[in-house]
């Protein structure tokens, strides 16, 4: 019995049967194609007079009256988890000697700028000042991603994307609060409250070069290891 293995144009056509029932991010796509295209040759090495469409017919029906539907709720939990570890796993790499030592140096640089000021206002309108300019360089260098290759949608892109948004959501949050803040509150002014700004503003520094520069490179790396038919930048 011959076995009848799919052309690559008929794994095209599956990719598009997909994403006409709505299942728009290529990772649940290739699973699914993958599923799809392992029953469709099964079928057709058993009954040779199937077509390839009768097969998939077959396939499909297969899902129940929802379709895809179950199957792509389940299949996003998952790819979120996996990136939620991707993410952390990151993000410990940046955390390691030398830049543990450089953050402490920053820190107390940051630390001795501060007490130059005797007031507790002046010291928020330094942090406030820092975090604008951040948001403005943030805003000139940060750019869309660029990708290359059909219009698929990545759930890897989109999360990463979001990470990038939030953060500057969290950048002007910080610079409100620190400009408005003093107003309202009566601010300690000693050794461990501007030891405390200092590493504030450091972490701020941090998060942006992070989400900026650091975690697009490692994604860059990991999209093309992940997606080699594609081509991807953020940078």
């Amino acid at each position: 019995m011959t076995e009848r293995k799919l052309t690559p144009q008929q794994i095209d056509e599956l990719f598009a049967f997909c994403s006409k029932r709505n299942v728009k991010e290529y990772e649940i796509q290739a699973e699914l194609v993958d599923h799809l295209a392992s029953s469709i040759e099964a079928q057709l090495k058993q009954n040779t007079s199937l077509s390839f469409y009768e097969a998939l017919g077959i396939t499909y029906s297969k899902f129940g009256v929802n379709g895809f539907k179950e199957i792509v709720k389940i299949k996003r939990k998952m790819f979120r988890r996996k990136y939620n570890l991707l993410f952390l796993k990151f993000l410990a790499t940046f955390f390691q000697l030398p830049r543990i030592i450089l953050t402490i140096f920053l820190t107390i640089s940051v630390y001795s700028i501060i007490c130059y000021f005797d007031e507790s206002r002046p010291k928020f309108e330094f942090i406030g000042v820092l975090a604008m300019l951040l948001n403005l360089i943030y805003s000139i260098v940060i750019r869309r991603p660029y990708l290359e290759k059909g219009k698929a949608s990545f759930m890897l892109v989109y999360y990463f994307n979001r990470i990038r948004i939030n953060t500057v959501i969290v950048l002007n949050g910080l610079f409100i609060a620190a400009m408005h803040t003093s107003k309202y509150f009566v601010v300690p002014d000693n050794l461990v409250f501007n030891f405390l700004i200092s590493l504030f503003v450091i972490l701020i520094f941090i998060t942006t070069y992070i989400s900026m520069i650091y975690m697009p490179r490692l994604l860059n790396k990991h999209f093309k290891e992940q997606f080699p038919d594609f081509i991807y930048s953020v940078l």
